[in-house]
């Protein structure tokens, strides 16, 4: 049966008062063992320097909202775009100040399955093939929103979709040139048939220069990088 974001049943409130979903082993159990929501400290004390008051944020695969928690303290807006509903309701709990979309991002306007992956919710996909335990999502280009002026900073973290999501936001990122973290996930990105190259001449095409988040990382399958624009925003 789909998850129900009404009654809660894959919801739990910690003593901390953040909500998580129940028996998530990835970042539910960050927050659960530290009180805190925002666990990765390391990550968001190197994002948060490129944040500024009088700029909007996208956070897009925002899950329980442990950027788009930091993110609300450093920018005017924060826009959090979450499609799985469990944690789109902790999303919606822990963050109450931002601008949250439920729904997924891609190149095109169509419906997907959710697939799930338990324990490890986090690490869940979108997927053209339904399985048992599937939900069906709406999938929007990001261009199709109104979304606030002066977008200064994007977080893209979407199990693979990052390519799609870029594509999809061509107009948005060579408008506004953000800076952008953007996770390259290469087990992910294979899955849906692009690939960690493609991923980063896709923002080169943008007019982004692009370097791992910390020295040496990309030499890993899975990393995070940060694409700064080469011109300053218009």
């Amino acid at each position: 049966m789909p998850e129900n974001i009404v009654d809660g049943r894959h919801i739990e409130i910690l003593p901390s008062g953040f909500a998580v979903i129940r028996g998530d082993c990835g970042a539910g159990s960050w927050v659960y063992h530290l009180g805190r929501l925002d666990y990765d400290r390391g990550m968001l004390d190197r994002i948060v320097p490129l944040l500024h008051k009088d700029m909007a944020v996208l956070d897009i695969g925002a899950f329980i909202g442990s950027h788009s928690f930091e993110y609300l303290k450093h920018a005017s807006c924060v826009v959090s775009f979450e499609p799985n509903p469990s944690a789109f309701s902790c999303l919606s709990h822990n963050c109450q100040a931002a601008v949250k979309i439920n729904m997924a991002l891609g190149d095109k306007v169509t419906n997907r399955y959710w697939t799930r992956i338990i324990p490890n919710y986090g690490a869940s996909y979108l997927s053209d093939d339904p399985s048992p335990d599937c939900l069906v999502v709406p999938v929007r280009p990001l261009d199709s929103f109104q979304l606030p002026p002066r977008i200064g900073y994007v977080k893209i973290d979407a199990e693979g979709e990052e390519v799609a999501i870029l594509r999809g936001g061509r107009e948005t990122f060579i408008r506004h040139r953000p800076t952008m973290c953007v996770e390259v996930n290469g087990a992910a990105l294979r899955r849906t048939g692009t690939s960690p190259e493609e991923l980063i001449s896709t923002l080169h095409s943008y007019g982004y220069n692009t370097e791992p988040i910390w020295p040496g990382c990309d030499k890993e399958d899975q990393y995070d990088l940060i694409a700064t624009h080469e011109e300053p925003p218009r």
